[in-house]
Order: structure tokens, then sequence, then C-alpha cells
């Protein structure tokens, strides 16, 4: 058990902020006198220049060249602006006039999008328009027009990769997988700049462990003259990167830099890799060389600050750079810094420098910088000043965003087990912002660390009733239904995968369900099945890939090897899930350590509960010496712990979630409590 170390968010004014700027000094009064300069400058300058400009004559420039945008072009491009506007409203006119034939009289609608075409003579414009007209069907569930219209897009426009990409998506999402690869193979050898095809198809035969036949692919089209063989190289060096074959990847886009050099996307590639791999600092002078070459790209840029050793060459490299960037794009970057210093322990370090940029970014940058100054006291310096904080985030944050910073002070208040006000501000934003599915996953989470499972399900109940096709909501419900009985659990499953069958998250419950060894559906085959759909529809979920470990040591005991599902874990960029962000934690690292104590927490559970798994896998494996005796010893066994024990993947996650108080660590606490409402994930 862990002591409230969180103190409760009462202040006055004269409470130590940490030197943060204040909304007295940042909005009721920008032009004080009284004012130190350090927090409002009378001038404003930005790091990306060397001018200081008086603030009214900035904004007096910027206005009037808004308003008289015109005076500045000739009069042949405004011709051709002119021009152009009245084809995009010709255009628009005739797919409303489809569109308005589509919700009337569908049969008639081919013939209104065909007829459209022959007025068009350029075959990009015919090929915009099929695909408008095909997401218009799409959106009103006429699915063979909208897949006709595709191809039609793909005949009429066969150099545009948007044809191809848009044909295939369909299929994949109607489960005609093999088809959906045809297309795009199809498309390989008609677009000329074919990488996103030869990506996306590459990616599609990974999450369907199709490894050998990808390669395959790939050495046909290396030596096909209709292919750009520079863009099969590279796509099939990073496809044997994410395969783990590093040394044989860099041979090959070492060959491409000697030649044309790299594209901003490979570097893109390698850095993300190598941070996920943990071997970073090994491959640092690319993370360098890339961000010299492309010094406005987010992903690098964001490479090079987070994993400089020397704080204070952080901060240099920030500043230097920052000439080069928008202010929008360095404030982004300081968050950056700012995090890593915190989580180094620089805490004073990085109060001055997100002190200096929140007095100097743009009034509509300044709450972001805010919520990350709260989120970053919360994890790491002083929790007591994150209420503070998210206080003064509230009243400068745009309608749209608040619902991300009203759900975070309320769990501040649950933190301080000041449980009255959290349910107060969850409901506040059920209320507010009904249109937004977290608001409600949020709260029902509240009622399950609260071991209120009715109330959580009645608010996911009511939920779908609007977000039907929300699979985080659908999931969550699924999961719930434990605590009833594993029939009732099955059938609100069915309805899950009805409403969203694309979704991995659903798909993840049905595995949990199908591993649960406490039921009479224990099945490790029939788990593997839904794993493999939850990781094929989404890929980004963490919870089903560490699901994948309990399967091999189940199946496989002490022969287990994860190789394959470490490759899967590294590669496919997992971000979100309950068990992923236990075991993660809210710290940034790489997922091979990730993967290490991922492997070790689900060895540990098991070992924890060995009998009632080693009754499950005799019952499944028709092994048993008596079937009547053996269905007294699982009677007893689930009336003993009861079948929601395992609803929540590993059986200490779920205790901590129906009793967070029970938490060993911050650490721990902040992961079950918090989640990703910091990152807003």
């Amino acid at each position: 058990m862990i002591p409230a170390y969180y103190n409760p968010p009462f202040y006055n004014k004269s409470d130590n902020v940490h030197n943060y700027p204040t909304s007295s000094n940042l909005v009721s009064q920008p032009q004080s006198s009284n004012m130190q300069s350090y927090f409002y400058p009378n001038k404003i300058h930005r790091s990306n220049s060397d001018i200081w400009y008086d603030q009214s004559h900035c904004i007096s420039i910027i206005d009037q060249f808004e308003t008289n945008i015109e005076m500045f072009l000739p009069k042949s491009l405004l011709k051709e602006i002119d021009g152009s506007q009245e084809q995009i409203i010709s255009s628009t006119g005739s797919l409303d006039k489809f569109e308005s034939v589509l919700n009337e009289n569908p049969e008639n609608a081919k013939s209104v999008i065909l007829n459209i075409i022959k007025t068009q003579t350029d075959s990009k414009e015919q090929g915009k328009t099929l695909r408008s007209a095909a997401e218009m069907a799409k959106r009103l569930s006429e699915i063979s027009l909208a897949l006709e219209l595709y191809s039609l897009s793909c005949t009429y426009d066969p150099t545009t990769p948007a044809s191809w990409i848009d044909r295939a998506k369909l299929l994949d999402e109607l489960g005609d997988y093999e088809k959906a690869d045809n297309v795009l193979q199809e498309g390989i050898y008609n677009v000329q700049n074919c990488e996103q095809l030869i990506r996306k198809l590459l990616k599609s035969l990974e999450r369907t462990n199709k490894v050998e036949t990808a390669r395959s692919f790939l050495g046909s089209i290396v030596k096909n003259k209709k292919v750009d063989n520079e863009s099969a190289l590279v796509e099939g060096a990073l496809f044997e990167l994410r395969q783990g074959n590093i040394e044989q990847a860099m041979r090959i886009l070492q060959f491409i830099k000697v030649k044309n050099g790299w594209k901003p996307n490979i570097y893109s590639e390698l850095v993300q890799y190598f941070e996920r791999s943990g071997i970073i600092y090994q491959n640092f002078d690319i993370v360098e060389e890339g961000a010299r070459l492309n010094p406005r790209n987010a992903i690098i840029c964001q490479s090079l600050l987070k994993n400089q050793k020397s704080p204070t060459e952080a901060i240099t490299i920030l500043h230097d750079s920052s000439r080069k960037w928008t202010n929008e794009f360095t404030d982004k970057m300081t968050t950056v810094v700012c995090e890593s210093l915190a989580a180094n322990g620089y805490l004073n370090l990085m109060r001055s420098l997100l002190a200096e940029a929140i007095s100097l970014c743009s009034p509509k940058q300044r709450y972001k910088l805010f919520f990350t100054a709260s989120t970053i006291e919360l994890t790491y310096g002083d929790p007591s000043v994150s209420p503070l904080l998210l206080d003064l985030t509230l009243k400068l944050t745009p309608y749209k965003s608040r619902p991300m910073i009203i759900i975070l002070s309320a769990k501040v208040f649950e933190l301080n087990k000041e449980y009255d006000q959290a349910l107060i501000l969850f409901e506040r934003a059920t209320m507010e912002y009904f249109a937004e599915w977290r608001v409600f996953l949020e709260l029902a989470q509240f009622h399950v660390h609260r071991n209120n499972i009715k109330k959580a399900i009645e608010v996911l109940t009511n939920a779908l009733i609007t977000h039907t096709g929300s699979g985080r909501l659908w999931a969550f419900r699924v999961q719930l239904e434990a605590f009833n009985s594993v029939e009732s659990q099955i059938s609100v499953l069915k309805s899950a995968i009805q409403a969203v069958p694309k979704s991995g998250e659903v798909w993840c419950e049905a595995a949990r369900i199908a591993l649960n060894p406490l039921t009479k559906f224990f099945n490790i085959q029939c788990a593997k099945q839904f794993l493999e759909f939850a990781y094929r529809f989404t890929p980004q979920h963490g919870d089903s890939l560490i699901e994948m470990i309990r399967v091999e040591i189940l199946e496989k005991g002490q022969s287990a090897n994860f190789a394959e599902i470490e490759k899967k874990f590294i590669s496919s960029e997992g971000n979100y899930g309950l068990l992923f962000i236990y075991i993660k934690k809210l710290t940034d690292r790489p997922l091979t350590d990730v993967f290490a104590d991922a492997v070790r927490e689900v060895r540990s559970d098991v070992f924890r509960n060995y009998k009632v798994y080693s009754r499950a896998i005799s019952r499944s494996s028709f092994v048993v010496r008596s079937i009547f005796e053996e269905e007294e010893r699982f009677n007893q066994m689930k009336n003993e712990n009861g079948s929601h024990k395992f609803a929540f993947g590993l059986t200490k996650v779920g205790e901590l979630m129906l009793n967070p108080s029970q938490c060993e660590t911050s650490e721990e606490l902040l992961s079950i409590v918090l989640g990703t409402s910091t990152s807003g994930q």
C-alpha cells in the first residue's frame, strides 16, 4: 500500500508555482508595466528570427496582408485562380446532384456519375470525381456501387496511387484481403512513384504473417522495368529492418545512399526503429545527419533532442535549430526537451525553459504548453502544482480541446482521493462533451476503480447508443460483462462484433474469454486466431501483443519462443491499452525493454495461477481421468475465484483496477489511474 502522497489542491495567491507564468500576468494584464520583461516582453522575439517586432505593428501588417492579398498577385495568376474555382464549383455541383440521386433513386446513380465523367476531359479529374462518388456510396452503404466506382477510378486514372489505395482499402474493410493485396500489386505496375503502394502491400502481408510471400514479390519487382527499382529496394530494405535483419537492410540502404542519397522517410523509419529497439545511441550519427538534412522533420528532430546526454546541449540545439522552424514547431520541440529534462531529473532547468516558452509563445498555443507543464509536474515533479496549472490551462483552451483537460483534472482529484469532486468533473465532461466517446470511457473506468461495476456498465451501455462505432467502448463493455457471467459476456461480444467487426480491441477481448481458465470456453487455438484478427485490424493496440505472450507460454511452456512476437511488438508501434500502459508505465523507453517486462509479468501471472491453468489445459485436451471428477474441480475453482478474475488479462492488473490503492509504487498508481490521459491517446 502506498501513502496518499498527492497534496490536496488548496492554494492561495502566495502559493509557489515554480515560476510558471500565471493567468494574471498572461491573460488579465498583458501590458502591465509592473510585469517582469522575462514573462511578457514589450516586443516579441522568437528564436527563428534575429529581429524584435513591436506587437501592434506585427499584427497590423498580417491583417492587411490577409485582407488585401490580391494586390500582390499578377492578373494572369488571378485569372487562373478564378478559373480553377469555377471548375471546383462545377464539380461540386455535379457531385451534389449524384448524391441527391443516390439518396432518392440509387439504381440511377451510376448512369448519373458516368454522364458527369463524360463532360470531363482530364483523367486526373475523372479519377478524383469517381473516388469522391465512391466515398459517398460507401457512406450510404451502397457497397457494390462503391466497389464499381473505385474500379472505374483505376481504369480512368491508373497512374494516381489513391485510385488503387482507396479500392484496396474498401476490399480490406470487407474482409477480402487477398483481392485487396492483388489490387495493390496491380497498382504497383501502373503507378510510377509507387513507394506508398509497395509499403501498404508489404505491411498487409506482414500482418498476416506472409513474410516469404512478401519477399517473393519484392524479388519479382526489383528488375521489372515497369517498377521503379529504387522504390522497390528501399521498401524491401525497410521491410527487412522490421523483420530484425538490420545488417542486411543497412547494406541495401547504404547502396541507395551512395547512388542518390536518402529521402526523409528513410531517416524517419530508421530513427523510429532504432528508438523502439533500444539501439539509438549506437546509430546516433544517422539521427544527427538526418536532422542536418531535414531540419523540419518532426520525428528526426524529436529524436535528436530527447536523446542528448547533456541537458545544456539539448537546450542549445533547440535554440539554434528554432531559427529554421515555425513558432508552432518550436513549441512542440520545446515540450520534447522539457519532458526529457524532467525524466532525467533536471526539474528546475525544465521549469525555466517551459516558463520562457509559455511567455513568448502564440496565445493560441499557450494552453498546450501549460498542459505539458501540468502533466510533467504530475508525473515527475511536484504533483500539488498540477491542479493550479490545469486550472490555468482550462481558461486558455479552445472548446473542442477542453475534454482532455477536464478529464485530467478529474483524475488529479481521484489521485487525491477526493472522489466526489472527481465524479462531478467526469459527469460534467459527459454532459458537455457527449459527442466525445472518450469521456464515457474515462467515467466508466473511474467507477471500476471504485469497484462499482454495475454503474460502469450502465455508463457504457448508454454511451454505446450514441457511439455505436467505438471499438474501445465496446471492448470495455465486453470486459466488464465478465463480472456477470461468461454466457452474457459472449452475448455482448457477439453484439460488439456485429457493431465493430474490425475492432482489434474487441477481438482481443474475444481472445481473453478463450484464455480464461475459469470458463468452459477455454481454448488456446481459438485465442490465437482471435489475436491474429486483433493484430491485423489494430496493430497499435498493445494489449493484443501482450496476450500473444500468454498464448505462447500456455501452449509451449518452457519451450516458448518469443522472437516473432517481439518483432511484431517493435514494428507495430503499440501505444495504448490498459495492460500495455501498466507494463510500460508513463515513461518513454525502448519497446524492447517494455517487451522484456511484459514477458516477465506474464510469466509471473501464469505461475501465480498455474493450478487453474493446468486444469483448464487438461480439460481442453480431453486427457482428464474422470469427466465427472473434473467437473467438480472446475466448479469448485470457479466458486473460489470467480471467472471475472481474468477479465483484464493479468490477474494482478484486475485487482489493481478494482482497488488502485493497492498499488505498490507511484508509477503503478499513475499507470492505472492516468492511463493514456496525459497523451490523449
